[in-house]
């Protein structure tokens, strides 16, 4: 075999293994960077792990009141009260402040939803009567506008379109948190 053909041979091998070693090595750095992505993502979920578990009960929580306006009927001042919407509120709100940035915003809709809603709370069926009562004695000259039953009548219809848009806004934070811890 000629020595140039030899020499040709030889080149060509060498030029082949350091192709070869690069790959190797681009390889190498894509799994290294790989696994660094992997360790940033899983201390960035241990970091924030309380607020994201608080955030998920929370959502649970907002969505089971608006079950609750949307199943059972519009609610009262005081089955609002009883059930923690006012609480409820409190807590969305003050954990939309430690929440990620891509979370907070869905998390604040979801909380205005629920102090809206408790705008909508209804008389009780015996403040009602009571009131009418007080006009009909003599006790009060007049049923307050917000008291008449068209205005209450108005006010249930405002809860359950409010239900309705708070569980919009949890299903929306639900996704935003879902994709903020990586999943």
């Amino acid at each position: 075999m000629p020595e140039w053909l030899i020499t040709l041979l030889i080149a060509v091998g060498g030029l082949l293994a350091a192709n070869y070693a690069r790959l190797q090595l681009a390889h190498h750095r894509q799994e290294a960077a790989e696994r660094r992505e992997q360790h940033r993502i899983h201390a960035r979920r241990d970091a924030w792990r309380p607020e994201y578990e608080s955030a998920v009960k929370l959502l649970i929580d907002a969505a089971d009141l608006a079950y609750r306006v949307c199943s059972l009927g519009p609610l009262t001042h005081e089955e609002l009260k009883d059930i923690g919407a006012q609480q409820l509120h409190y807590s969305l709100d003050q954990a939309s402040k430690r929440v990620l940035e891509e979370v907070r915003e869905p998390l604040e809709r979801v909380a205005r939803h629920v102090c809206e809603l408790l705008g909508y709370g209804l008389a009780s069926e015996e403040e009602t009567l009571d009131l009418y009562e007080r006009v009909r004695s003599g006790a009060a000259s007049e049923v307050p506008p917000h008291g008449t039953i068209t205005a209450q009548r108005r006010m249930a219809g405002q809860q359950t379109l409010t239900a309705s848009e708070l569980e919009q806004a949890v299903a929306t934070a639900r996704t935003a948190l879902t994709r903020a811890w990586g999943g």
